[in-house]
Protein backbone atom coordinates (compact mmCIF):
# COMPACT_ATOMS: atom_id res chain seq x y z
CA UNK A 1 0.00 0.00 0.00
CA UNK A 2 2.61 2.62 1.22
CA UNK A 3 4.63 1.83 -1.97
CA UNK A 4 1.62 2.74 -4.71
CA UNK A 5 0.93 5.85 -2.40
CA UNK A 6 4.54 6.95 -2.73
CA UNK A 7 4.53 6.26 -6.38
CA UNK A 8 1.29 8.08 -6.95
CA UNK A 9 2.44 10.89 -5.37
CA UNK A 10 5.72 11.24 -7.28
CA UNK A 11 3.68 11.19 -10.33
CA UNK A 12 1.44 13.98 -9.03
CA UNK A 13 4.38 15.98 -8.54
CA UNK A 14 5.95 15.20 -12.02
CA UNK A 15 2.63 16.24 -13.32
CA UNK A 16 2.46 19.85 -11.31
CA UNK A 17 5.84 20.49 -12.80
CA UNK A 18 5.55 19.71 -16.15
CA UNK A 19 2.19 21.96 -16.58
CA UNK A 20 4.41 24.33 -14.18
CA UNK A 21 7.17 23.92 -17.15
CA UNK A 22 9.79 23.20 -14.81
CA UNK A 23 9.74 19.72 -16.06
CA UNK A 24 12.58 17.49 -16.98
CA UNK A 25 13.94 18.89 -20.57
CA UNK A 26 13.29 17.05 -24.27
CA UNK A 27 16.56 15.63 -25.33
CA UNK A 28 18.31 17.78 -28.20
CA UNK A 29 17.50 16.68 -31.80
CA UNK A 30 21.63 15.64 -31.92
CA UNK A 31 21.12 12.94 -29.14
CA UNK A 32 17.95 11.90 -30.62
CA UNK A 33 19.79 11.07 -33.82
CA UNK A 34 22.73 9.50 -31.76
CA UNK A 35 20.26 6.66 -30.21
CA UNK A 36 18.86 6.64 -33.64
CA UNK A 37 22.11 5.57 -34.95
CA UNK A 38 23.25 3.37 -31.91
CA UNK A 39 19.95 1.40 -32.71
CA UNK A 40 20.63 1.27 -36.17
CA UNK A 41 23.86 -0.39 -35.76
CA UNK A 42 22.88 -2.78 -33.07
CA UNK A 43 20.67 -3.96 -35.87
CA UNK A 44 22.89 -4.08 -38.34
CA UNK A 45 25.58 -6.20 -36.43
CA UNK A 46 22.45 -8.39 -35.65
CA UNK A 47 22.08 -8.74 -39.27
CA UNK A 48 25.18 -9.18 -40.17
CA UNK A 49 25.99 -12.01 -37.33
CA UNK A 50 22.83 -14.04 -39.01
CA UNK A 51 24.43 -13.60 -42.50
CA UNK A 52 27.71 -15.34 -40.92
CA UNK A 53 25.58 -18.49 -39.46
CA UNK A 54 23.43 -19.14 -42.56
CA UNK A 55 27.19 -19.17 -44.07
CA UNK A 56 28.48 -21.59 -42.24
CA UNK A 57 25.99 -23.59 -42.18
CA UNK A 58 25.73 -24.00 -45.59
CA UNK A 59 29.37 -24.82 -45.94
CA UNK A 60 28.81 -27.36 -43.29
CA UNK A 61 26.05 -29.12 -45.40
CA UNK A 62 27.84 -29.02 -48.46
CA UNK A 63 30.51 -30.84 -46.60
CA UNK A 64 28.53 -33.20 -45.17
CA UNK A 65 26.95 -33.94 -48.78
CA UNK A 66 30.59 -33.99 -50.15
CA UNK A 67 31.80 -36.73 -48.03
CA UNK A 68 28.96 -38.66 -48.28
CA UNK A 69 29.19 -38.46 -52.12
CA UNK A 70 33.15 -39.99 -51.63
CA UNK A 71 31.96 -42.78 -49.74
CA UNK A 72 29.85 -43.84 -52.31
Amino acid sequence: MLYRELRKKEKDEYREKERDGEGEEEETEEEGKKMQRKKGRGKKKKRMQKRKRRGERKKKKTQRKERKEKEE
